[in-house]
């Protein structure tokens, strides 16, 4: 719930006093706090103070992130009796600009107070406090040895155990009790009822492996902005399952996953991680994803007629991310809705196209690469210019060109940025084209070729004459972090911009029908 409230009769020069006190009637467990302050804001600020009046037998741990950022920040502590009041002052802030796509939890001055004496101890808590909810019930065990029957190596139970959790527990975001954001349900009752939070998903598979004797533990991440690292605090929203690598580190997975073949998406990679142990664990995170393994691959088949018409067909396929957002349009989405996807992404490029037929492999199958498969017409692909044809093909035109429609939506439209972008992934996406010419037509100049590779992203983008009447085409980018700092936006911007050059580049063709 917001409260708001309206401040009539304000001139400039006027400046508005709001304190506000914060009532926490169940903390998230007994005989523990923390709390986050940021004190910058939208609004210039004349003074913001944070005051915390606590026991002194519960002494709290702070820390202040970035604040040579803002204003300087005064903290002072007082004990009275068997009380100590803790106050943090700062003065004359500037107002805070926001960016498209900046994490404020990795830009903003931050104050993070707990009486939490390390991250091991927070690991350590929460995997008490979940191991009792793992009881290994008779007929939790039954299901689990029946869902691994045949299945020979670690590897194919692990599947058979993730794809019945993934597939089979609905989530629903209600909890149940109290202290909800972090205790789960019994295993046991999340497998009967099939629902549950995500917390209740990843006890049930942590359980279910448990009882194959395959080790597993219960995660806390953070979908979003990465947890501050150095004190232990409240940072997390989600929660998923790790196995330990025999060398050391940990295989993630996240069962609360829908339309996806991956048992950990590719979005999830960098997220902040704690595993929960009774020995405690120290906060990690997941492992930058490659971004060839978040990868979109479109290949067409392209004859061009006499009279510069033209007809392709285009499968694309995906890897990670890609694979993931094509098989929810699948499944969310009607036919219709899919093809007036597709088609305005073409018009953007060939206006004439027409999408002549469209299909899709059964999405639902997640151990089968899904694939779409698209027949385009283009009735005046060559089009004349004196005793020329320019050709505008699939690839060389840019019609499926994903990343030059959906790139600067996310990129926005600031030419230089003074805060990070967290764009959310890396990926990759290839196209490839195959084009064949009619024996009358003659190939006089292709496009130039294109090459970029920084600390960012790569370009790649060539044309290649195979023979008299055949040419290969093909275009690729890759996005390598998937934190962009203010340097790096600005290289991306112009590679970005380069890839819309690219795509206005025709292939030069004589002869065909006149």
């Amino acid at each position: 719930r917001a409260k708001k409230i309206t401040v009539q009769g304000l001139a400039v020069g006027d400046a508005v006093e709001i304190e506000a006190q914060m009532t926490r009637k169940t903390p998230t467990r007994e005989n523990y706090f923390n709390d986050q302050y940021y004190f910058q804001r939208p609004q210039p600020v004349l003074e913001s103070i944070y005051t915390v009046d606590g026991p002194a037998s519960m002494p709290l741990t702070s820390q202040i992130y970035r604040p040579e950022r803002g204003s300087k920040i005064v903290a002072t502590k007082t004990k009275a009796g068997d009380r100590i009041r803790y106050a943090w002052t700062a003065k004359k802030i500037p107002q805070l600009v926001p960016e498209q796509g900046m994490s404020f939890t990795q830009e903003v001055p931050a104050l993070v107070i707990t009486t939490d004496p390390s991250w091991q101890n927070f690991s350590k808590w929460w995997a008490e406090l979940t191991e009792k909810q793992m009881e290994i019930t008779p007929e939790l065990k039954a299901k689990a040895a029946e869902l691994v029957k045949g299945k020979t190596t670690e590897k194919e139970k692990v599947k058979a155990l993730y794809d019945f959790v993934s597939a089979d527990i609905r989530y629903r975001g209600l909890g149940v009790g109290p202290r909800t954001g972090y205790t789960p349900r019994p295993a046991h009752d999340t497998m009967t009822s099939r629902w549950g939070v995500c917390r209740d998903v990843s006890i049930l598979l942590t359980a279910m492996l448990r009882s194959q004797g395959i080790k597993a533990y219960p995660v806390l991440t953070n979908m979003g902005d990465p947890v501050l690292p150095k004190i232990a605090y409240d940072g997390f929203n989600h929660a998923i399952v790790a196995l330990p690598k025999p060398g050391g580190g940990w295989t993630y997975m996240d069962p609360t996953a829908k339309n996806t073949a991956d048992m950990l998406p590719g979005n999830e990679a960098e997220q902040s991680t704690l595993v929960s142990t009774l020995s405690g664990e120290k906060l990690s995170a997941i492992p930058a994803a490659d971004p060839s393994s978040n990868m979109g691959h479109a290949k067409a088949t392209t004859t061009i007629a006499e009279d510069g018409s033209m007809t392709s067909t285009v499968k694309i396929t995906g890897k990670g991310v890609f694979d993931m957002i094509m098989r929810s349009i699948a499944t969310l989405m009607s036919a219709d809705q899919q093809k007036q996807i597709i088609e305005q992404v073409i018009h953007g490029a060939l206006p004439e196209a027409k999408l002549v037929s469209f299909a899709t492999t059964p999405a639902m199958d997640l151990n089968t690469p899904i694939e779409y498969t698209i027949g385009i017409t283009v009735p005046n692909a060559a089009v004349k210019a004196g005793d020329y044809r320019l050709l505008r093909t699939i690839v060389t035109s840019g019609a499926l060109g994903i990343v030059e429609a959906i790139l600067p939506q996310l990129l926005g439209s600031l030419p230089s940025r003074k805060y990070s972008l967290d764009a959310q992934m890396t990926f990759r996406y290839d196209q490839d084209e195959q084009v064949t010419l009619p024996a009358a037509m003659k190939i006089v100049a292709m496009p130039n070729d294109a090459k970029i590779d920084d600390s960012i992203s790569t370009l790649a983008s060539s044309c290649k004459r195979t023979s008299p009447t055949q040419l290969d085409c093909h275009r690729s980018f890759s996005l390598k972090s998937r934190f962009i700092q203010p340097a790096q936006y600005t290289k991306l911007r112009a590679t970005v911009a380069s890839l819309a050059r690219v795509g206005r580049q025709p292939v030069v063709i004589a002869g065909g029908a006149k």
